[in-house]
């Protein structure tokens, strides 16, 4: 999806297929839209494929269109955002569940998950299956991980769309963003990386950055199909080779904010040898310091 400016908001999105499918030669299972419902009112959404379904690339794409048919029909006459996503959600799952019946396959073949959200250039109200996920831009230009991976009891294991309402969260939130990211999980796993669970900054502030920044709200002068080339030029070199997952960004932000730009300790590179050593001597209490894998390396 190609990049685009309005009065209010500014946006653009992209799906990459990931180096493991290129090898595999199989297409991208991503799918991903950002339209505007009202005068006010944006829907943003991915959707992941997951590996495993045979025609999960349909399954996502299914899911994001019967999403956006379904809001645009209710939002106009029903003020409550919560209710017509979460009626949404369903409405995308009869959607997949339809077409499975249609071409006479198991459901099970067109698992995804499902992260959207709507914005009106503060407010959000967001929905979330799956181990997709959001993150906010403060209007101090912080950045804010809105949502948790929705993940089984198994290794990899993610619990897609057709797990049902059960596992669907919904919220609406009680602060204004400035902006918001969704990712699939293959780029929001280095956004949001276990190295910096335990630690005051859980995410890589200096990867998320570079698809959303305080830099560019506000700034309407900005070609949005020229930063949607510099994400993808970004994805696809070699800082983010250990990417091997398909790619989806979307960025969508306010353009009447202007945005604080935080100081420049926020964006100090995390060091990721000593977070590295610390895991590892809690992993192994007993491996002296000196015998710790990596301990002289300064590298991510």
């Amino acid at each position: 999806m190609p990049g685009g400016i309005n009065r209010l908001i500014g946006y653009y999105g992209l799906s990459l297929t990931g180096r493991s499918h290129h090898e595999q030669m199989m297409p991208c299972q991503d799918s991903h839209l950002a339209v505007r419902l009202t005068n006010d009112i944006w829907l943003a959404a991915v959707a992941d494929g997951v590996g495993s379904a045979e025609f999960s690339d349909r399954g996502s794409k299914t899911a994001v269109n019967a999403l956006f048919r379904y809001c645009s029909g209710e939002i106009i006459d029903c003020d409550n955002w919560l209710q017509v996503l979460a009626e949404g959600y369903t409405a995308a799952l009869e959607a997949i569940r339809a077409l499975a019946e249609e071409e006479g396959n198991s459901i099970h073949d067109y698992d995804t998950t499902l992260t959207a959200a709507l914005f009106d250039g503060g407010q959000v109200v967001y929905g979330q299956s799956g181990d997709s996920g959001m993150i906010g831009m403060n209007q101090d230009g912080r950045y804010e991980l809105l949502t948790l991976a929705q993940k089984g009891d198994a290794f990899n294991e993610v619990c897609p769309l057709r797990c049902g309402s059960e596992t669907w969260v919904f919220a609406k939130l009680d602060k204004k963003f400035s902006g918001l990211l969704l990712m699939t999980d293959g780029v929001l796993d280095v956004a949001v990386p276990a190295l910096l669970n335990d630690q005051p900054e859980k995410l890589y502030v200096n990867f998320v950055r570079q698809f959303l920044s305080s830099e560019q709200i506000g700034t309407n002068s900005i070609d949005q199909d020229m930063f949607r080339q510099k994400s993808i030029d970004f994805l696809e070199s070699p800082f983010c080779n250990a990417i091997t997952d398909d790619m989806t960004v979307l960025s969508i932000w306010n353009n009447k904010i202007a945005c604080s730009v935080p100081d420049a300790d926020y964006f100090l590179e995390p060091d990721w040898a000593a977070l590295r050593r610390s895991r590892y001597n809690k992993l192994y209490p007993y491996i002296k310091p000196d015998e710790v894998p990596g301990a002289d390396d300064s590298t991510k």
